[in-house]
């Protein structure tokens, strides 16, 4: 139903968006119109749809392709005509639409916007900031410490190693200030807990579980918190202490994880991924586990 919703949603829009010969003006205001369009709709059908049918990578696309003319037919020198108020708008714009698609284009876009407000003598730090802090998100440790070294910033606080290879279910470890990609090695039972320190219902299932679940039901049952990669990996996590978390090195990497909203509870066993639920009401507790647990044999991840 949501897909062929997107593709209806796709249709109208435009398949391929018609932005030549059009001002950056024009442009700034379809591309927010159609964005909120996508994102409404993407919402308003999360509920009806079991947690394997999440169509996220469609919606990135839908996205992408908003910009993706876009890219091809602006000059950047078009920018210099943009009063500040205007420049600033398509900063917030770009950097919106780069944190979902990581579009190494869009990003490109974004740093020269950047060098023209500084050409203008304004006031840059905290946005360089930000683009840096993008550049992480996307784990493109080079355009992060571009940046650095454009905009004159502080060396950030953690240290990034590099991953020998893109492989999956690989994941940030920090330690001392430095970030290891390491690769999740699956046990004969797994649940992975999509978790974030900023989410209230993660912080109610960690309460229950160092409380109740880690000696109950879970019990000699490996469970890793996984924290998605557009958390900002300096984020406080004191709410992990003695438990096995890390943040995720690149969310597509995590191969039958297609829903990232937190918390949300996958359960593999011998490595086959069996079953996902999400959320964590208050009062919950071994029921849900139990429901999360009840499927022994692989099939269809279920809501």
């Amino acid at each position: 139903m949501f897909s062929l919703h997107l593709a209806a949603i796709a249709i109208s829009l435009g398949n391929q968006p018609q932005c030549e010969n059009v001002t950056l003006e024009q442009f700034y205001r379809r591309a927010v119109s159609e964005t909120r369009i996508i994102n409404e709709n993407y919402n308003d059908y999360l509920d009806n749809l079991p947690l394997s049918s999440l169509p996220i990578d469609e919606r990135k696309r839908l996205i992408n392709d908003i910009y993706s003319c876009f890219l091809v037919n602006t000059d950047r020198d078009d920018f210099k005509a943009l009063d500040s108020n205007a420049l600033h708008n398509y900063y917030v714009l770009l950097s919106s639409a780069y944190s979902t698609t990581k579009n190494e284009g869009l990003f490109k876009t974004i740093v020269f916007i950047l060098d023209e407000k500084r050409r203008r003598n304004e006031r840059i730090k905290n946005l360089a900031d930000n683009a840096r802090d993008l550049a992480l998100q996307a784990r493109d440790i080079e355009a992060a410490h571009e940046i650095e070294t454009r905009f004159n910033l502080e060396t950030y606080k953690i240290e990034f190693n590099s991953a020998e290879k893109s492989t999956e279910y690989t994941y940030y470890q920090i330690n001392e200030n430095v970030a290891q990609p390491i690769s999740y090695d699956f046990s004969e039972e797994d649940i992975i807990v999509v978790s974030s320190p900023y989410c209230n219902p993660s912080k109610r299932f960690i309460d229950w579980y160092k409380s109740e679940g880690r000696d109950g039901v879970l019990k000699g049952k490996r469970v890793f918190f996984l924290i998605p990669q557009d958390v900002p990996i300096t984020s406080d996590t004191s709410m992990y202490a003695n438990l096995e978390y890390g943040f995720s090195y690149k969310d597509e990497l995590w191969e039958g994880i297609s829903y990232w909203a937190t918390p949300t509870f996958y359960y593999w066993k011998d490595g086959t991924l069996l079953n996902a639920l999400d959320g964590w009401r208050k009062g919950e507790g071994e029921e849900k586990v139990d429901k999360l647990l009840a499927h022994d044999d692989a099939k269809d991840v279920i809501d």
